[in-house]
């Protein structure tokens, strides 16, 4: 009997034991599953413990590889400047960019890899508007912030259509009027245009045409080129008969800079006058001294206005960049990637006062348009209600002597509605 009893015991003593790891076993899967969960959670917001991923799809080689690598830049170089004093909570800011050769189908395998399988908290500095109109489209269909995309196209400033895009620019629109307004105010009348063949260049066109019929004016002459293509001698001949005094030209800075040549070849001078997207540095180091007298309307202030805090900080971190780059600093500060740095800054700003148990995608969204107005080192911004464009200034400038920038003056579309 008693050895019955020592058995039984032994027997109910190593159920138990059974049982314990057992339970061990069952609270290790659960740690696991939930340590899994909180990794595919942290990894589709795109914030972990250690970093916060951006995405960025641009046109890295081709006609417009010069603005998306000088936005990716000042993207860069604000980021390290962050990452350099510890990050948002102790999480690096890092930006993975993709080319996409300025091809809208490429722009959405990309965007769709980086929202699946690369793990990014929002997209930022996208180049161009079919590209951008592709990527916001799927920005908002899974709730991923768009920050800063580099077109001024109208159809993105639709808060109801596309309520992830979050604009700094201008739009071309503003921009166009700016042209029209300064041209008039110094005499200047007889205007055509010079614009790629596709929604960016119409729309740009359309901005002018529109601008001179509210004057009684009519635009003098139109010449176009393929979006594929920069040989642009066709447009010349279309546009040099109305013997212009001003040539809009809504292009990129490699179409831009064979027109110009071109239409001088012709025993023509007008005063050219470019957007901001064309990039001004760009185009000057196609022209070379040629350059000079180019007016470009621009959408930031000068960047030799040291007074600006953010301006003065733009300068040292580009040189610190353009060093531990190898790149040439005096290139690498330009108006695009000031652009890429504002917008980085503006990131930085919303990450920095969201608390970090919040810090999720909508809640990036929420904290900027429920705040409205910022001041980033000086620049300030402002998202009007129902609106999701946060820059309504829009300046003149000109091409000088040695190639060096001067504003001419500027705009307040806000107070000129």
């Amino acid at each position: 009997m008693r050895g019955g009893s020592l058995r039984l015991a032994d027997l109910r003593n190593r159920r138990a034991s059974g049982q314990k790891v057992l339970c061990c076993i069952l609270l290790m899967l659960v740690l696991i599953s939930l340590s899994a969960t909180s990794e595919v959670w942290a990894s589709e917001s795109g914030v972990f413990s250690d970093r916060i991923v951006f995405g960025q799809s641009a046109s890295l080689s081709g006609r417009t590889e010069k603005i998306a690598q000088s936005m990716a830049a000042g993207i860069r170089a604000a980021f390290s400047e962050i990452n350099l004093q510890g990050g948002i909570s102790g999480r690096r800011l890092l930006l993975v960019s993709e080319d996409d050769s300025y091809d809208p189908e490429m722009t959405r395998q990309i965007t769709q890899s980086f929202i699946d399988s690369k793990n990014i908290f929002a997209i930022i500095g996208n180049i161009g508007t079919p590209t951008s109109k592709v990527a916001a489209a799927l920005s908002d269909q899974y709730n991923v912030p768009f920050i800063a995309p580099f077109s001024g196209a109208g159809l993105l400033r639709n808060k109801k259509r596309y309520s992830t895009i979050v604009n700094l620019r201008p739009t071309y629109k503003q921009e166009t009027r700016a042209w029209v307004e300064y041209l008039t105010s110094i005499g200047v009348d007889r205007i055509a245009v010079f614009y790629r063949d596709d929604a960016y260049g119409r729309t740009g066109l359309r901005g002018v045409v529109e601008e001179l019929r509210k004057r009684d004016l009519l635009l003098a002459a139109r010449g176009s080129h393929a979006r594929n293509l920069t040989v642009a001698s066709s447009a010349v001949w279309e546009i040099r008969d109305s013997e212009p005094q001003a040539i809009g030209m809504v292009s990129s800075y490699r179409a831009a800079s064979d027109f110009i040549r071109y239409t001088r070849l012709q025993g023509l001078n007008p005063l050219f006058i470019n957007l901001s997207v064309v990039g001004v540095q760009a185009l000057i180091d196609e022209l070379g001294d040629e350059a000079q007298g180019l007016v470009f309307s621009q959408v930031f202030p000068s960047l030799t206005d040291q007074s600006l805090p953010v301006v003065a900080q733009f300068t040292k971190s580009m040189d610190d960049f353009a060093r531990n780059n190898s790149l040439d600093a005096k290139s690498a500060k330009n108006y695009i990637s000031f652009e890429g740095y504002l917008a980085a800054r503006f990131v930085i700003h919303v990450l920095q006062r969201i608390d970090e148990s919040g810090l999720t995608r909508q809640s990036m969204l929420d904290y900027i348009f429920n705040t409205q107005e910022f001041d980033i080192g000086g620049v300030k911004l402002f998202f009007k209600e129902g609106e999701n464009q946060g820059l309504h200034r829009v300046y003149i400038t000109e091409v000088g002597a040695g190639n060096q920038i001067v504003t001419l003056g500027s705009i307040d579309m806000l107070e000129n509605n």
